[in-house]
């Protein structure tokens, strides 16, 4: 109102109007700044995250955002999804290395901090654990849209290390899920992400880093039991039907990975007892007789000498053996020569070349050849691999 006097009376009223709007601004901040000093900052980050464009701002704020511990789980959740508005719009500005970069380093900082946020908001909530997946499946289809384009190296390496970002994030979730028993939204959004994005590629790249941690955690899992029998998918396994489905991809991943994790456990055993083999094989595996399975896949994946395999692998430390499945209403008999068929049916279709009839026939001789000391371990051994090899004869030959 200092120029009150000086203007033209005709002003006034503008005045007038532009000090009532000053007043109101300078209320309005005192109010907001009573509002915050009582606790309810919340509204003001919120809104202040919506509209964030700057991308050295989004750096700075998101890492301090992640970096706090006891964020109350409500404001956690609404962190998250302001998180991926501004995430969401920095793709939609195209494949611009600026933001590329930008959406590397958030994601580096949210994966960092992942300690600091509860399994419940990472896998339980809906938005959060699946809004994940996402990304990694779309960063893994980017890298595939400029692996072959060399006028967008720069491009396609921010895409392949912020793959490798993702894929660390959703390991630590996994090891996260299977020590604090989260398990049953784990395994159910990425049932439903795995048949959304049913691409073979994709798929071998996600199920490779799943089964990494998988094999080597689920032993000591509190929730191991519950796991297989509930949460784990059937179609993942591997039984004759899932391989021979031409639409089960996951079976087929699944036999892969574990033949990469279960040949080195074997030949090159550490312990005298594997006990993280023996529960992988007899869950994986469902439809076999865990006893006779245990001795395939030490006799396949044992180093042997080729003059000699069955000296070699009866020779060698057997560093895993499956108990009998315990079967409920069921005569065991029946059960017992079911398993024994379906077991010979598997080896047949994975391992042809290696139990073909005049191979099997082979290993027979050889193992009636041998000697060794009666009660020793080695003796025992050698019947044990004899009965079986009779057996997988019989089958061949009846078959």
């Amino acid at each position: 109102m200092v120029l009150w006097d000086i203007l033209p009376k005709v002003f006034h009223s503008l005045e007038i109007i532009l000090s009532t709007i000053g007043i109101a601004l300078v209320v309005k901040t005192i109010w907001n700044v009573y509002n915050w000093i009582k606790g309810h900052a919340f509204e003001f980050r919120f809104s202040y995250l919506e509209n964030l464009k700057n991308t050295d701002d989004m750096k700075i704020v998101w890492r301090s955002v992640w970096e706090t511990k006891n964020i109350n789980p409500r404001h956690e959740k609404q962190f998250f999804e302001k998180f991926t508005s501004n995430i969401e719009k920095l793709w939609k500005n195209g494949d611009k290395l600026r933001n590329l970069k930008t959406i590397l380093i958030v994601l580096n900082d949210f994966s960092l901090f992942l300690k600091n946020r509860c399994t419940i908001f990472l896998v339980v909530w809906e938005e959060i654990f699946p809004k994940i997946l996402e990304w990694h499946f779309r960063t893994w289809k980017k890298i595939e849209e400029y692996i072959d384009k060399d006028e967008k190296v720069l491009i396609w390496a921010e895409y392949d290390e912020a793959l490798r970002t993702l894929d660390l994030m959703l390991q630590e979730i996994e090891k996260r899920v299977l020590r604090e028993r989260q398990s049953y939204s784990f395994f159910r959004h990425l049932n439903r992400h795995s048949n959304n994005y049913c691409n073979m590629e994709y798929l071998e790249h996600l199920f490779a880093n799943f089964y990494e941690i998988f094999f080597e955690c689920i032993t000591e899992s509190p929730e191991h039991h519950d796991i297989w029998e509930h949460y784990f998918p059937v179609h993942w396994k591997i039984t004759e039907s899932n391989l021979r489905d031409k639409n089960n991809v996951i079976s087929r991943i699944s036999w892969k990975e574990f033949q990469l994790w279960a040949r080195d456990r074997i030949s090159n055993p550490k312990e005298d007892f594997d006990s993280s083999l023996q529960e992988v094989s007899y869950n994986l595996f469902p439809d076999v007789n865990p006893l006779m399975w245990s001795k395939i896949l030490l006799f396949i994946f044992s180093t042997y000498d080729p003059t000699n395999r069955g000296r070699s692998i009866i020779e060698r430390r057997w560093n895993f053996e499956s108990s009998p499945r315990l079967r409920k209403d069921a005569d065991p008999a029946v059960v017992d020569n079911l398993e024994i068929i379906k077991t010979f049916k598997l080896t047949d279709l994975l391992f042809k070349q290696e139990f073909a009839k005049d191979k099997v026939e082979k290993y027979v001789e050889d193992l009636k050849e041998l000697r060794y000391e009666k009660n020793t371990l080695e003796e025992h051994q050698r019947w044990i691999l004899l009965d079986f090899f009779n057996k997988m004869l019989k089958f061949l030959v009846d078959n």
